[in-house]
């Protein structure tokens, strides 16, 4: 198979052959269209290291051996359908039978990680998404991953709460999640300065109202790391309440009206919450 992606496009030359030249397998080599320097180079080796890491054939690169046999490396739990390491944060590095599919984000389950899967996991027409809600596989994988990053989250203690914890908690609250309730009161994840503490959205809400700003229910937003100093002075003076700019990026904001939106959002979440417990 020959492929010129600059004169052929996404198009190929097949050329079948009986004897496959005596090789038992198979065979890649390439030319690249420009010289590539050491740090690009050795950036695409190791992606091409991740993305067949555990690949059930022998995979050779450059000489070198690359893929790996997970039968031979020790895990947190193993079943019949995939092999599972945990780790407190970092993505959740998912492999359909040993080729890499896709790296999820942290804040997807609490946690990070590494899922093998040992059966077909279902993907979508370009191989880079799961169908999580129809592959029973994947319906199989998810619940035991799922629990043993709970698992890790709950030896933390609270006072070792990570960012991956805080990040899922949070898109929670904008999903209203089944334990709304709980989280809302429970959960940090909203950060603000002096310092990176860490606040439940209840007392985040109730800190706005009570704290020694000047105005009660005032609160600011910085939104660029740069400006942090700036407010962890306004904050030491008791001006308002300030938000980290971590706090924004967890919830999947850019601005501050976002962040009030986001707030807007949990608490008419809590208000359906409210409204649905007392009809009950």
């Amino acid at each position: 198979m020959t492929v010129d992606t600059r004169t052929m496009g996404y198009s190929y030359d097949l050329d079948e052959r009986a004897d496959a030249d005596g090789i038992p397998s198979c065979v890649i080599t390439g030319q690249w269209y420009k010289p590539m320097t050491e740090t690009e180079l050795l950036s695409a080796v190791q992606e091409i290291r991740d993305l067949v890491r555990y690949t059930p054939v022998q995979v050779a690169l450059n000489g070198r051996q690359i893929s790996r046999d997970p039968r031979l490396e020790k895990w947190d739990a193993e079943d019949a359908v995939a092999y599972y390491r945990v780790k407190e944060d970092g993505a959740v590095s998912i492999y359909n039978l040993g080729v890499l599919v896709r790296h999820d984000s942290s804040h997807l389950w609490g946690a990070g990680g590494l899922i093998v899967s040992k059966q077909g996991i279902r993907l979508n027409i370009s191989r880079t998404e799961i169908l999580r809600k129809t592959c029973p596989v994947w319906k199989r994988i998810a619940p035991q991953f799922g629990k043993m990053a709970d698992d890790i989250a709950s030896h933390q203690g609270e006072h070792c709460k990570t960012e991956a914890r805080r990040e899922k908690y949070a898109r929670a609250l904008l999903a209203s999640d089944p334990r709304l309730a709980e989280i809302y009161h429970k959960e940090e994840v909203v950060t603000v300065l002096p310092g990176k503490r860490h606040l439940s959205i209840d007392d985040f809400l109730r800190k706005c109202q009570r704290s020694g700003a000047k105005r009660s229910g005032l609160f600011t937003v910085v939104e660029s790391g740069f400006d942090v100093p700036k407010g962890e002075a306004i904050a030491r003076q008791g001006i308002a309440l300030v938000v980290h700019p971590q706090a924004l990026s967890r919830f999947g904001c850019y601005h501050a009206q976002d962040f009030l939106d986001s707030l807007e959002r949990i608490q008419a979440n809590m208000r359906q919450l409210t409204q649905k417990n007392t009809a009950l």
